[in-house]
């Protein structure tokens, strides 16, 4: 690219891990004077994307290679790349002969506390030199509690003499004593001055090298961590129309959150909406669904929720919260519609009228509303549209037409109609009277036998009636058996 143009890149990042990364800030570490556009991304696990980047050098650049390294924030996980860019068009780059590090660095520190501050020195020249560190200009700090690196000082210092060409050497001697203004202000800024001077005393390279500030009171590095968590949510049965669902999201922390914190809420990837997080730590939206018509296919939506602090907060590590809820397919409640069948019509030559009766039914199985139309059809054309009546039936009344021989015999298919709901049945009209049925004499069944023929009577002599006679003795021995018997009974 070139000094003081816009160029757009096209950067491929791959996400090796096992978490996705999803609607994360793609950061770009440049130096001072460069500028580069906000990007968003989001990753699956184990695959990659290609974004447009767009970086804009400035005009002072220096030519040549320069390594950016290409950062993603994840909660509280971290990914970082390098991206190299080549710069022509520019100015040549000056050495870079000193550099700062502060090992050790902790998160809070109070009055009377030491700093360890380390410089790391380089001669990038073809000459030998000497290194000599001064005190910078700043109001953030105290100059007299920086020891161990102005000569004027004392001893021990960061000076260095006859540092021989593309040599280097590491001062790690300087302290700064923290003091009540540093705290009662916050950080402290330590500025310095590094001047390289030949042999004969003449400069041959100067440079105001800036210790980072160093934050006071735990927000160096300090985060938010939180977790968060959404409540299930139940499915959703579609009635017909759209439905709101509630969604809410807890966030527990050890500590307090940072004022103002609030959670981001994405459905299926997609930013809807973001509620504050009140005093119990909830935050809650509502999500309005479309209705699934029956005949189409359930569908289930993924909720997340971020946490998301004020730009002045230390930086929240919470993890995203995810929740999946499903709106199932509308449950058509059919009404049900039946329809008498007719037996076929003899017409005897004259025009006959019947009546078709259909009963239509609710689906809990009682009668459908009283007026409920249905439509009735006689052989595909339409006849008639009839109520209900308090027993859901709707009656059609049909005139057949006469029928005098076989050949004019005809079919009649009736179809009734209730929305979606169809019924039909067919019959017959034919020639001829109806026969009427026809009784016959009872025949004994194949199991019962025919009575014996009584056996002639033997009369007695002198009787007319002999056979009485005979049986009326019978009759009477009988009974004297039965009396015998009562009477050795009452012995006993």
């Amino acid at each position: 690219m070139t000094a003081g143009e816009t160029t757009t890149m096209n950067v491929t990042l791959t996400n090796p891990f096992d978490n996705a990364i999803f609607d994360r800030a793609v950061s770009l570490e440049r130096p001072e004077g460069w500028q580069a556009e906000d990007v968003r991304v989001s990753i699956p696990s184990g695959e990659s994307v290609t974004i447009p980047v767009q970086v804009t050098a400035p005009l002072v650049a220096d030519n040549g290679e320069l390594p950016v390294e290409v950062s993603i924030l994840d909660g509280a996980d971290r990914y970082t790349g390098r991206l190299n860019l080549t710069v022509q068009g520019g100015q040549e780059p000056a050495p870079t002969s000193v550099k700062v590090s502060i090992p050790n660095l902790k998160d809070t520190y109070v009055a009377g506390e030491k700093i360890s501050i380390n410089f790391a020195v380089n001669n990038p020249f073809d000459v030998t030199v000497n290194s000599v560190p001064s005190l910078g200009e700043g109001e953030n700090w105290m100059p007299a509690n920086l020891r161990g690196f102005d000569p004027e000082q004392g001893t021990p210092n960061c000076r260095y003499k006859n540092l021989g060409a593309n040599k280097s050497y590491d001062c790690t001697t300087t302290t700064y004593e923290v003091s009540d203004l540093d705290v009662e202000r916050g950080y402290v800024d330590i500025p310095t001055v590094w001047t390289f001077t030949n042999s004969a005393g003449e400069t041959v390279w100067s440079k105001n090298v800036d210790v980072p500030r160093v934050e006071l009171n735990g927000t160096q590095d300090a985060v938010t961590d939180a977790i968060v968590t959404v409540d299930p949510i139940n499915p959703v049965h579609s009635n017909g129309q759209s439905q709101t669902v509630e969604v809410q999201a807890n966030v527990t922390s050890e500590g307090d959150l940072p004022a103002g914190s609030k959670v981001a809420f994405y459905l299926d990837s997609s930013p809807i909406d973001t509620a504050a997080v009140d005093a119990e730590g909830h935050a809650s939206i509502s999500i309005d669904v479309d209705n699934i018509a029956s005949e189409q296919p359930e569908r289930t939506f993924e909720v997340r929720a971020r946490l998301v602090v004020p730009e002045d907060a230390p930086r929240s590590i919470a993890r995203d919260a995810l929740a999946r809820f499903t709106v199932l397919s509308e449950q058509v409640q059919q009404n049900s519609l039946v329809i008498m069948n007719h037996p076929d019509v003899f017409s005897d030559g004259q025009t006959k009228t019947i009546v078709i009766a259909a009963k239509a039914t609710a689906h809990d199985g009682s009668p459908v509303a009283i007026g409920t139309l249905i439509a009735f059809r006689v052989n595909g054309i339409e006849r008639d549209v009839v109520p209900t009546n308090a027993q859901g039936t709707a009656k059609l009344q049909l005139d057949l037409k006469p029928v005098n021989t076989e050949d004019e015999e005809y079919e009649v298919t009736v179809e009734a109609e209730l929305d979606e709901l169809t019924a039909q049945t067919t019959f017959k009209v034919l020639a001829g009277e109806e026969e009427e049925p026809t009784s016959t004499e009872e025949q004994p069944s194949e199991t019962e036998q025919p009575s014996e023929p009584e056996e002639e009577s033997t009369g007695v002599a002198g009787s007319s009636n002999g056979g009485s006679f005979v049986a009326l003795l019978a009759l009477l021995a009988a009974l004297g058996g039965i009396v015998g018997a009562v009477l050795g009974l009452l012995k006993l």
